[in-house]
């Protein structure tokens, strides 16, 4: 089976299943898909029948986009899962089960889903300095550094809420206080946002002396 570990959401995900088949075993073949140990399948698959998947899990029912096609061959056809708009209610563990009269397997790997910042913005203002990273999950780490004629300062005390939007996701923020006059031109202040689990680092710099705010979108 062939999964990302982790995915970032709302970037649809496609989740493939990997087989092979004799051919008087085609037209028995049943491929299953399961989220999370649950008794009740994402969906099934009978070739045989020449119709498309058949959405069962009530979770699912408006986030799986039934006309991808995972291969040309008509057996393999629509065996890939492709989930449209995930969020972090999609994370777990994926099971792929692919049956016969005869014979069944199955394989499965966990995925985790994690919601990019909708926003970071680098602020300083009346000396203080300040990270906002909103509406993003799990949890992230944010680490402020800053330089004060040229000697880097850190903090990573961030303080987290729940964004007001969405209760599900978090607003995270870090702030320092600077003596302004000893601030020097080419003194800077970065803020650095990471997601435990996955590959997301996002690096927002800036020099102290801009006094305006910077505000980066995820890419």
């Amino acid at each position: 089976m062939s999964i990302p570990t982790s995915h970032p959401g709302g970037q649809d995900l496609t989740l493939s299943c990997d087989y092979s088949y004799t051919l008087p075993e085609s037209d028995q073949l049943v491929l299953t898909w399961y989220h999370n140990g649950s008794p009740i399948p994402i969906y099934q698959w009978v070739p045989a029948l020449d119709m498309g998947p058949q959405v069962i899990h009530q979770l699912f029912k408006d986030n799986l986009d039934l006309t991808y096609e995972a291969s040309d061959d008509k057996f393999k056809k629509h065996s890939a899962l492709r989930i449209i708009n995930p969020d972090q209610r999609f994370s777990g563990n994926y099971k792929c089960r692919v049956s016969t009269f005869l014979e069944e397997v199955s394989e499965d790997k966990d995925v985790f889903i994690y919601v990019p910042p909708a926003s970071i913005a680098l602020t300083i203002t009346e000396g203080v300095i300040s990270c906002q990273v909103e509406a993003v999950y799990p949890q992230p780490q944010v680490i402020l550094a800053w330089t004060v004629n040229s000697t880097v300062y850190t903090s990573n005390e961030m303080e987290l809420t729940a964004n007001p939007l969405n209760s599900k996701l978090f607003d995270a923020s870090v702030a320092a206080t600077i003596e302004e006059a000893d601030i020097a031109a080419q003194d800077m202040m970065t803020c650095e946002v990471m997601i435990d689990g996955t590959d997301y680092d996002k690096r927002v710099e800036k020099s102290i002396s801009e006094k305006s705010e910077s505000l980066a979108e995820p890419e």
